[in-house]
């Protein structure tokens, strides 16, 4: 994703890019810049017009209310739409739940509707190094089954989704630097909530997940999904569409951490 002088561009790959602005999306053949494509990036599909996004709720297993959306499905399709801004601060998106809850199924969906990728979830790292070069190769990053964190893995995940520096020597030199600066969008699940320390809380979403009650086929169930996926993607950017409308009108939110993603999450609610 990147900012675009009258909105947002999202790469699709293969040379398609989708334009969002005020006055609606399209999908570009001509990319007016070029994004950088890693190996193990899949493409997105083509997106369609006239989807409901409240459709991803029937691949995961979220509480409802009824008809209306309950207070967890509504934080996680704003942070699902939310992902495709740029260039903002994004909260770390923790899913916990008991045995069974497809939390890493629902860590999958999330990653695959923002930023697919071959690395569908992802195991910690056994060193910081190596967690920088991860979350350099991608834009959301699911970490998948975690037990525990350590402080120095939470003060990286914080300096991550704010922006903060990181640099290593560079390879086969003694004194020249590599360094990274980037924001990045987490997802962390686990049976529990993985994190206790207030710094990294205060950036995180909390989703809890139901055990599921029926089992489909994999096979059923992938597949499914990929059929729907363009409409989803497609109502994600109607959404956008209407959120670049609604976020002129609103005021300026700077009670709370994450102002610009609060400001974002509502214009997105009210869209």
């Amino acid at each position: 994703v990147a900012k675009d002088k009258d909105g947002i561009l999202y790469d699709l790959g293969q040379g398609k890019i989708v334009e969002i602005t005020k006055s609606g999306w399209n999908v570009l053949s001509t990319p007016p810049i070029a994004f950088r494509t890693l190996p193990h990036q899949k493409p997105q599909p083509e997106p369609v017009k006239g989807g409901d996004i409240r459709r991803i709720l029937s691949y995961i297993n979220i509480r409802q209310d009824g008809d209306q959306l309950s207070g967890d499905a509504l934080l996680f399709i704003v942070s699902l739409i939310a992902s495709f801004v740029p260039d903002i601060v994004h909260p770390v998106v923790i899913f916990f739940g008991p045995q069974g809850s497809a939390k890493t199924t629902t860590s999958r969906i999330l990653k695959d509707l923002v930023d697919p990728s071959i690395i569908d979830t992802a195991a910690l790292p056994d060193s910081l190094k190596e967690l920088i070069q991860m979350l350099s190769h991608h834009l959301l990053i699911a970490f998948d089954n975690l037990g525990q964190l350590s402080d120095q893995f939470s003060d990286a995940f914080c300096r991550s989704v704010t922006g903060g520096g990181f640099s290593k020597r560079e390879l086969y030199t003694n004194d020249s630097d590599v360094v990274y600066s980037f924001k990045r969008i987490l997802a962390l699940n686990g049976i529990n909530i993985v994190i206790d320390r207030p710094d990294l809380l205060d950036r995180s979403i909390i989703i809890g997940l139901e055990r599921v009650t029926r089992f489909e086929e994999e096979k059923k169930f992938w597949g499914n999904f990929t059929q729907d996926k363009p409409l989803l993607l497609g109502s994600i950017f109607d959404i956008l569409v209407l959120t670049l409308q609604n976020i002129e009108t609103l005021p300026p939110i700077n009670t709370v951490r994450l102002a610009d993603f609060m400001t974002f999450a509502c214009a997105i609610t009210k869209s």
